[in-house]
């Protein structure tokens, strides 16, 4: 099976630090050069993308895009509920985890129109 390589995404990604999942919106705040707190709508989505990020603790990077880019991984708080809220297990099947852990790169782009 061919992985595909992780494509070239915005230089201005907003690195996100904690996710919150309430009322069909997510909240991000991010730190650092873009400080700030955004909320986006499920349906406002245009392009998801999974992949292992060099870390100390291997862990999973999810960039979501919307009029902008956001990048968090999978140890930030609320990310767990994000999963679910994305409905990450019919974009790309139930195994999508353990194959991002194994080196497999996700990459959705479209609507998330219910």
């Amino acid at each position: 099976m061919r992985w595909s390589k992780l494509p070239k995404l915005p230089s201005k990604t907003k690195l996100v630090k904690d996710i919150k999942v309430a009322d069909g919106r997510i909240c991000l705040r991010f730190e650092g050069f873009h400080r700030g707190e955004t909320e986006i709508q499920r349906e406002n989505i245009t392009a998801l993308h999974i992949a292992r990020v060099p870390s100390l603790c291997d862990e999973l990077g999810i960039w979501i895009t919307t009029h902008e880019t956001y990048c968090l991984v999978e140890t930030d708080p609320g990310a767990r509920e994000l999963f679910s809220f994305l409905r990450l297990n019919e974009l790309f099947g139930k195994n999508w985890y353990i194959e991002a852990e194994q080196g497999r790169v996700f990459a959705w782009q479209g609507s998330l129109q219910d």
